[in-house]
């Protein structure tokens, strides 16, 4: 999808063999359809990735099975034709994946100066300069090799651009590495699946990383898991926090409005959803509202029974990146009873509360950490009404209350 998400571009795999097949197609994205605006072909080869560059001037591609980068010019905002290709010849130590380069995955360094592109096949991150006409030009002080065997798939980067994540294919690795000015330097390495729970042939398939950068999410195939791992901001390390079983043959992973996981399995031929749901550390509470209302009463001989709910509405912050996203709101009830002892039953009454000595206060619990408590005292106020009988005209010169009235009416 380019920028404006005007055009969406789409590589197709040649399951045919036929040259005419393969390729990218282009659409343009109207409000109920897509409608096909271009196609570049290149002798049946089927690309996996195309991307393009920050003007929108070209689209780059890669053909895992030919070990190719494409260049392809966009004129009048169509794509052209493929007018380059770099032939990539790397190889590693892994004698069925690694004869020869597999390139991945590609994205464009944060500062848009520079195109990367992981190779599989020769355990390779490979840096480019893009020339004025759309070439390549490989970086040589850049690029880097990762240890043999590792079989570089996907790389992120965290949102302050300090560290990048590598996911390695054939190790099952995360590679982490601090980065300054485009310079990576290995950091620390994780398993992405546990070997004391599985001992079979496992692969990851794919990775993401939340936009709070909190936390980088794999599945792998064999293992059939979706495994979480919590990330410091300051050290760049990785911590495995959390494992969840998946269907058969997890193939791809895509992170939803930073909260839900979809997960498509291919064997299995399903598509699995996850949310996460992250511990958040609280700071500070901005507003509270604090209402008490009776539920119901009842008045006995002995004892006035007053139920009723105290209501709390909470406006808070919790850590994170963004000053938007850091912002909650909470609505809670509490329930209570209470039981005021009288001397003698009354035909009925009234009930009201004083609820100014409530406060929410963040407190630490010993067993659940940072938690919001409600403290203070309610008072409560009960009027009681007795029925009574009483005359309601007393008078000392007409005690039989016999009055009689004359009145005349005149008019002028």
């Amino acid at each position: 999808m380019n920028k404006n998400g005007r055009f969406m571009y789409l590589t197709y795999r040649n399951g045919t063999g036929r040259a005419q097949d393969g390729g990218i197609w282009q659409y343009a994205c109207m409000e109920v359809q897509l409608g096909l605006a271009a196609r570049v072909g290149n002798e049946g080869r089927t690309y996996i990735q195309t991307l393009l560059n920050k003007n929108s001037s070209y689209a780059y591609a890669i053909d895992y099975y030919n070990g190719e980068v494409v260049t392809v010019p966009i004129k009048t905002s169509k794509i052209i034709r493929v007018s380059k290709t770099v032939k990539l010849d790397g190889h590693s130590i892994d004698p069925v994946k690694q004869t020869e380069s597999h390139p991945t995955f590609m994205t464009f360094t944060p500062d848009n100066t520079k195109l990367i592109v992981t190779d599989l096949g020769g355990d390779e991150v490979i840096f480019f300069t893009e020339g004025e006409k759309g070439e390549l030009i490989k970086d040589e002080e850049l690029s880097f090799k990762l240890t043999p065997g590792s079989g570089p798939l996907k790389l992120v980067y965290s949102k302050n651009r300090k560290f990048a994540y590598i996911l390695n294919s054939i190790s099952s690795t995360i590679a982490c590495y601090s980065v300054k000015h485009n310079k990576f330097t290995l950091i620390d390495e994780v398993m992405t699946y546990s070997k004391d729970e599985y001992d079979g042939v496992n692969t990851p398939m794919d990775m993401v990383i939340t936009e709070n950068g909190h936390f980088i999410f794999v599945i792998n195939k064999g293992d059939d898991t979706l495994v979480a791992f919590e990330r410091d901001a300051e050290t760049g390390k990785l911590t495995r926090v959390d494992c969840m079983e998946t269907d058969e043959g997890p193939k791809s992973l895509l992170l939803f409005r930073d909260k839900y996981l979809l997960v498509a399995c291919k064997q299995g031929g399903s598509l699995e959803s996850f949310e996460i749901k992250e511990d958040e550390s609280f700071e500070s509470i901005l507003k509270q509202d604090i209402n008490v209302v009776e539920n119901y009463k009842q008045i006995t001989a002995e004892k006035v029974v007053i139920n009723g709910f105290i209501f709390v509405n909470l406006l808070y912050t919790v850590s994170g990146d963004s000053p938007w996203d850091c912002i909650r709101q909470a609505q809670e009830r509490v329930e209570f009873t209470q039981f005021i002892p009288i001397k003698q039953q009354g035909a009925g009454g009234s009930v009201c509360f004083d609820g100014s000595g409530l406060r929410v206060k963040l407190v630490q619990d010993e067993e659940l950490g940072e938690v919001f408590r409600l403290e203070g005292e309610i008072i409560t106020y009960a009027e009681l009404y007795a029925g009574t009988e009483r005359d309601i005209i007393v008078d000392g010169y007409h005690r039989k209350k016999d009055f009689i009235c004359d009145f005349s009416e005149e008019r002028s």
